[in-house]
């Protein structure tokens, strides 16, 4: 779940996206505040009663009725948003996540509701938004939606050690941790790029059978060996994400290091072949080094001898 949040459009597209929707809804706000300036919002103000109550009622000129429908035709496309991936949603917070849909729900059902039962409230929008405000607290505070996930999800990505990149359908980068960071400077021999939002594929031109793989979107382990100041080993695993009709939305990479495990190997290996103390090949070794050497001088057309 936390790896298939992100993937989608490019990350900088949609922050530009968000940003030109939200400019009416800025200008909205400040003309409401300014408007016993200009009045470009209210045509008129009366007050209208009911049972021995008073209302102050406002009646909106077109240019508020405009910013109007468009503040509810965003809060529409999001209340459908939201319905579409909550089946996303891990099993043990749907419930939450179910109740917060029902409730940010709520108001635009009783709008729809109201001139059918005939029933004249005063200060309806703030009636609306009483229990959604109630139930709001229960779900975020009593239930405590947001208690772990995903408010730790943030600190835990950054201090993984394994690194982790994840790539959208386009092949661009949309999270990479710090981990991550250091291996794709290992990789380009470029220690300033900043990688978010960049595309992955020029990177790995350097390590041909891991970009095969990640251009077939096929899930593999490979072990890497990149150089720097020390020479540092990597299990590289590269998995897809969201598979749908044989197509992925992503691909997830996890950059392991295993540079003290091949240290140990390597010792192990050395130990198991050469004497200690005499720094002399034993019988086993010596003859696995004699195949090597016949099976290269065989290619070549040679002969190697082996004294007894």
């Amino acid at each position: 779940m936390l790896a298939e949040r992100p993937v989608g459009r490019p990350l900088e597209k949609i922050q530009k996206q968000l940003k030109l929707l939200a400019i009416p809804i800025f200008i909205d706000a400040l003309l409401i505040y300014t408007d016993q300036y200009h009045h470009l919002l209210r045509s008129s103000i009366g007050l209208v009663y009911v049972n021995g109550l008073s209302e102050i009622t406002v009646h909106p000129t077109l240019l508020s009725m405009a910013f109007i429908v468009y503040n509810q035709s965003l809060t529409l496309f999001a209340m459908f948003i939201l319905a579409v991936n909550i089946r996303n949603t891990p099993k043990h917070y749907f419930r939450q996540h179910l109740l917060l849909f029902l409730a940010l729900c709520l108001p635009i059902i009783l709008v729809f509701l109201m001139p059918l039962i005939h029933l004249k409230i005063l200060g309806f929008t703030a009636v609306a938004f009483i229990p959604v405000m109630v139930i709001i607290y229960y779900i975020l505070f009593r239930m405590e939606l947001l208690s772990i996930w995903p408010i730790a999800k943030d600190k835990i990505f950054t201090n993984l050690k394994d690194g982790i990149v994840l790539t959208d359908r386009y092949g661009i980068i949309v999270e990479i941790n710090p981990s991550a960071e250091r291996v794709l400077a290992l990789v380009s021999q470029d220690f300033q790029t900043k990688w978010l939002s960049k595309a992955l594929a020029p990177i790995l031109q350097s390590l041909p059978k891991l970009l095969d793989h990640y251009d077939k979107h096929e899930e593999t382990s490979i072990e890497l060996t990149l150089s720097g100041e020390v020479a540092l080993s990597y299990s590289a695993a590269l998995i897809p994400i969201g598979v749908k009709a044989a197509h992925s939305s992503g691909m997830l990479f996890i950059f392991t290091d295993i540079s003290v495990k091949k240290s140990y190997e390597q010792e192990l290996i050395h130990q198991a072949g050469i004497d200690e103390l005499t720094e002399i090949y034993n019988r086993r070794f010596f003859l696995c080094k004699v195949r090597s050497r016949n099976c290269r001088q065989s290619r070549r057309g040679g002969v190697c001898l082996i004294p007894y």
